[in-house]
């Protein structure tokens, strides 16, 4: 190949593949067809069924954000938030989660925001505003909070109030409440 090839503008199908391997990446943990398949008509997308592989995809790809099905496995959504939510184990701090949930109550969305993810979307949903929302979220991030425990958005009530009772953050029971489906 001469230096000439080498420096040569990219055109037509060269520049769209170039294109195409720059554009953000989406996680998608437990989306099933065929919504998972109209979200990668809009984004290039990686697919996990569980939260190994989940984690595996984020070692090793620059994930813009993380869709997640929180009324599907009872299983997958909390482990994977729970890894990723570990300062000690997260390979991708700070990366925004978006919950879909097709029980519109408020209980449904507390679990889900208790859990750790940035933002709950109740279904349906049209695949292109889903994906416009995540990128929105990774290029404009909510504030996060980094302690012993936990990493990612952060949730704190305004200073100098009390809170007591079962409206408390207790970071310890969220993973059980959440499986219990309390």
């Amino acid at each position: 190949m001469t230096a000439a090839q080498t420096t040569a503008p990219l055109t037509g199908r060269d520049s769209a593949a170039k294109a195409d391997e720059a554009a953000p990446q989406l996680l998608l943990l437990r989306i099933a067809s065929p919504f998972a398949d109209e979200i990668a008509s809009e984004a290039r997308v990686r697919q996990a069924q569980d939260c190994a592989a989940a984690l595996a995809i984020l070692t090793r790809t620059p994930i813009a954000a993380a869709v997640v099905d929180f009324d599907g496995d009872r299983e997958a959504a909390p482990a994977f938030l729970a890894a990723i939510r570990d300062p000690h184990q997260t390979p991708s701090s700070g990366l925004p989660v978006l919950g879909l949930l097709r029980q519109h109550s408020a209980e449904a969305v507390r679990r889900a925001v208790r859990a750790g993810i940035d933002h709950v979307m109740l279904t349906p949903i049209s695949a292109a505003t889903l994906v416009h929302l995540a990128l929105q979220l990774r290029s404009r991030p909510a504030k996060q909070i980094r302690t012993v425990h936990y990493v990612g958005p952060d949730r704190r009530r305004i200073a100098g109030l009390s809170y007591s009772g079962p409206d408390r953050r207790e970071p310890a029971a969220i993973l059980g409440r959440w499986r219990s489906g309390d």
